[in-house]
């Protein structure tokens, strides 16, 4: 058995009166920071349509007899592939909705 001497003093003699309640108004204080804590919202996904005028290259492969042939033939194919020049990208309006959902959140329109 441990002899008094290996003992905290606190734990021996116990704590005062003082001490006693300023431990309790650190605690209630701690408690009075906790409520004062914004609540974080958790993120969600949403859906957004954006209408832009975006300026992108698209190439056709088009089998043709001469170039104003495969140039008519152009509007009526559909691209092969479409690269975009994000940089020169004109925003009109955006319209964000719910993730997997059609209830409109927000809408934006952009200067042209």
């Amino acid at each position: 058995m441990p002899t008094r001497s290996q003992f905290n003093p606190v734990q021996v003699s116990g704590r005062s009166p003082e001490e006693i309640k300023a431990y309790e108004e650190t605690k209630r204080k701690e408690e009075v920071e906790k409520k004062k804590l914004p609540i974080k919202k958790e993120k969600k996904h949403f859906d957004i349509r954006l209408e832009a005028m975006a300026p992108v290259i698209l190439t056709y492969r088009i089998l043709a007899d001469d170039e104003q042939d495969a140039l008519l033939q152009m509007d009526k194919k559909t691209p092969t592939s479409i690269k975009p020049i994000i940089l020169r990208k004109k925003n009109i309006k955006a319209t964000v909705y719910d993730a997997g959902s059609s209830l409109i959140k927000f809408v934006k329109a952009f200067r042209v």
